[in-house]
């Protein structure tokens, strides 16, 4: 697979920690994963599900563009830190409905 940009994004988010861009094959990581406190692991997380996207692309079933699909779940459960990171989100994205 050829090598996107990478870029971040330039607000704190609570939401969407990333996003896969297919027409300037682009991900973006959201700046609020830069600090020390989120392990190196989460912001690996996030660039490899956005990767995902690149390779499997989507579906379209009745006019809905899909994109988390099971093919895709099942790729996305081959990261060796898929709990621990989406826990990590979890907390980051409760933190802000607090």
């Amino acid at each position: 697979m050829d090598c996107p940009y990478l870029v971040w994004n330039d607000r704190i988010t609570y939401r969407k920690f990333g996003h896969y861009q297919w027409d300037t094959d682009t991900v973006m990581v959201s700046i609020t994963l830069d600090d020390r406190q989120i392990p190196a692991y989460v912001v690996d997380y996030v660039v490899f599900h956005e990767l995902l996207h690149k390779k499997i692309g989507f579906k379209q079933i009745n006019n809905r563009r899909m994109v988390h699909t099971g093919e895709f779940r099942e790729a996305e459960k081959k990261y060796p830190k898929l709990k621990q990171a989406q826990r990590t989100l979890d907390r980051l994205s409760k933190r802000k409905r607090s």
